[in-house]
């Protein structure tokens, strides 16, 4: 009787790796400082009005490049279509102290994670000197939930880093003091705007709306309270785009589903694109979902 050896599955500390976030998310961030100033952005466009730059380039090569120096065979799916040069850099992995990861994250099998990358969210605003709304996203995906993100505003301050884990909670954002308010104030797209949307933004019946760039930055104004709502509801955002906002969103206790109340899935045969659209909010999810779905029904 022989026993088939099999090769023991890599394990992955969830802390770790969060830690190996953040450094790539400033080490990105510092990539996209220098382009921005250089005045060279080398913009050219994937068809649709959707651009890209040198800045989105090399800092999705050297997140990639550092996350698989320590983890080589990490799935990982980034937002823009490049070659990863090797790099001689290594992961500062103690960004994230280890010892705090929660005992369910601490052996995560490496085949249940993928690790989504925006290395720079907002393009479009970027080249036209909005930067406020630009940033780095790293999401990481575990059996299909997202787990840990990282979201890295390189223009604001020296560098604004924001973080959250499950379990262990999130670091550089404090969550809106729960207040009852009399308005409802909703974010959608400045630049993408569709029929479907408006009806979206119309079923919601906000009070005020805001119209700005950058999914992760109106996920962001979610988060902080400025705005109650945010809401996309036509195909257009991916799995880059939300995986990062929507764990940090989680940790706060907030929601992020599409605008049926689905949840979307993580893993690394997921499709990329939220086809449902996205409804984002800190409080009153349901009650938003009911007020969608007396507009779009799912097919």
């Amino acid at each position: 009787q022989f026993t088939r050896l099999t090769k023991p599955m890599a394990k992955v500390n969830g802390g770790e790796l969060l830690g190996a976030c953040i450094d790539a998310a400033e080490r990105a961030g510092g990539i996209i400082r220098d382009v921005w100033k250089s005045g060279q952005l080398d913009t050219k466009d994937k068809g649709g009005d959707d651009p890209f730059t040198k800045a989105d380039v090399e800092s999705q090569q050297l997140i990639v490049a550092l996350l698989q120096k320590r983890w080589p065979n990490l799935p990982i799916i980034g937002e823009e279509d490049c070659i990863i040069p090797p790099t001689d850099l290594d992961p500062q992995l103690q960004k994230f102290d280890a010892s705090q990861t929660p005992n369910d994250l601490k052996e995560m099998h490496l085949e249940d994670i993928c690790v989504f990358v925006d290395p720079l969210d907002a393009t479009k605003e970027f080249t036209l000197g909005n930067l406020e709304a630009c940033m780095s996203l790293i999401g990481i995906g575990y059996k299909g939930e997202p787990i840990g993100g990282v979201m890295y505003q390189p223009f604001v301050n020296d560098g604004r880093m924001i973080y959250g884990l499950k379990g262990w909670g999130v670091s550089g954002i404090a969550p809106p003091a729960r207040q009852t308010k009399e308005n409802t104030t909703l974010t959608t797209t400045r630049t993408h705007g569709s029929q479907q949307t408006e009806d979206a933004v119309k079923a919601i019946a906000p009070d005020v709306i805001l119209r700005v760039g950058g999914g992760g930055f109106k996920a962001l104004q979610v988060m902080e309270g400025t705005a109650d709502v945010f809401v996309f509801a036509t195909p257009g955002t991916k799995k880059w785009d939300t995986c990062a906002p929507e764990a940090i969103l989680r940790c706060m206790g907030g929601k992020l589903t599409d605008i049926f109340g689905d949840a979307l899935p993580y893993t690394k045969d997921a499709d990329v694109h939220n086809r449902e659209g996205i409804l984002c909010a800190m409080a009153n999810h349901e009650m938003y979902l009911q007020r969608l779905q007396r507009v779009f029904k799912k097919t």
